[in-house]
């Protein structure tokens, strides 16, 4: 069952999750669009840009909000400030999604409450490096 993002308590998670909703639409507009294509233009790609951008829906669990795009996840956010097998994570925390029912427990991707990059395939991909993890940006 989905949730209504109205039905969420604490405000600033209701608007900080509003907004990273409307972050993967946007993003998924702009990859759709991109070139001569403009919205109005292509009935097919505006079809599939309302069917996913209609299809987007969040899933409250025990610990994490799961995004759901369509029939796959997108990724999770953290419910509240926690340990998980060891790795402390911070409300708002983005994890990438390591299947269907849990998310990857690597590193947080970004936090919904503050600056964050989002896509709409998800949450970024890391790449190590010798300083830490950097997050690849599709470009």
């Amino acid at each position: 069952m989905t949730l209504d993002i109205n039905n969420i308590q604490q405000e600033d998670m209701k608007k900080a999750l509003f907004n990273y909703i409307e972050r993967i639409k946007e993003d998924y507009k702009k990859w759709t669009f991109t070139g001569k294509s403009k919205p109005g233009e292509n009935t097919v790609k505006d079809e599939m840009t309302e069917k996913f951008c209609k299809n987007i829906s969040i899933k409250e669990g025990q610990k994490y909000y799961k995004v759901l795009t369509e029939n796959s996840v997108h990724s999770f956010i953290v419910k509240k400030d926690s340990t998980i097998r060891g790795k402390d994570f911070k409300r708002g925390d983005m994890l990438k999604a390591a299947s269907w029912a849990a998310p990857a427990l690597n590193c947080a991707r970004g936090n919904i409450f503050g600056n964050y990059i989002v896509q709409w395939t998800g949450a970024l991909y890391m790449v190590r490096t010798g300083t830490g993890p950097v997050f690849r940006v599709r470009g």
